[in-house]
């Protein structure tokens, strides 16, 4: 691999994972706040994610291996905040009182 296809793959590879981090941020703070506009946000951001996903997958000089754990990766990010944000949900709710 070259040194300048390199750069561009790790490039690619941390821009996959800070649009995973702003879907999720977005996400959790428009179900929280209430915020129809913060969860479109998110939405966006997990499609440039997905974007991201299939260039690397067509052109990053990767093993398949990689490439196939980056492609399950981005299939799951899309229910990591729900479930996470379900589950912190319950933990934090009060007990009712018997």
């Amino acid at each position: 691999m070259d040194p300048q296809r390199l750069l561009i793959s790790s490039a690619l590879l941390g821009t996959f994972v800070l649009c995973g981090g702003i879907y999720g941020v977005s996400f959790s703070f428009g179900v929280i706040w209430r915020r129809r506009s913060l969860r479109a946000a998110g939405y966006v951001a997990f499609t440039c994610q997905v974007a991201v996903c299939l260039i690397v997958l067509a052109w990053a000089p990767l093993l398949a291996v990689w490439k196939a754990l980056i492609a399950v990766s981005c299939v799951l990010y899309y229910f990591v905040p729900p479930i996470t944000l379900r589950y912190l949900v319950r933990l934090h709710e009060t007990a009712e009182p018997q």
